[in-house]
């Protein structure tokens, strides 16, 4: 929250998750413009005029298969979106989105260590920090993404 605050922004955290179901984006490419109006209520609910949508796309671990024969070890997988939307205007401001494949890890050491599978718990870990780390990076421009 901070660093949004030095970036200028007055900040209010909402603890209530927002649908992402409510709204939907145009589905031309490059299209800033929402085409659903209902997001825009956010604004006289929670007296915003933009918001910050950070969304968790995907995560867990992955593995690619040919038919039903898995081809290669489960890799860790954290995938991250966001979104900066102006409600006054309902328009996009900012987006990014992981690539399909982004922020895949290989798990470092056995990965198969039922019950808890500690190893690809902690690459997933690290997965998460590196998927923040991409959302910090993208908005304010100055961190490191592997």
């Amino acid at each position: 929250m901070e660093r949004l605050q030095a970036k200028g922004y007055a900040v209010s955290l909402i603890s209530q998750p927002i649908e992402r179901s409510r709204y939907v984006a145009l589905q031309a490419k490059g299209s800033t413009k929402l085409n659903d109006h209902s997001i825009t209520a956010l604004q006289a609910q929670y007296g915003i005029d933009r918001l910050l949508v950070l969304s968790i796309d995907r995560f867990g671990a992955f593995r690619d298969y040919f038919v039903f024969v898995p081809t290669a070890a489960p890799t860790a997988m954290f995938q991250v979106s966001g979104e900066l939307i102006d409600l006054t205007r309902n328009q996009v401001l900012w987006r990014v989105s992981m690539a399909e494949k982004q922020n895949l890890l290989a798990v470092e050491g056995r990965w198969d260590q039922p019950p808890d599978y500690p190893n690809l718990t902690q690459t997933i870990r690290c997965a998460e920090h590196d998927a923040a780390v991409y959302l910090q990076s993208a908005f304010f421009g100055d961190a490191d993404v592997r």
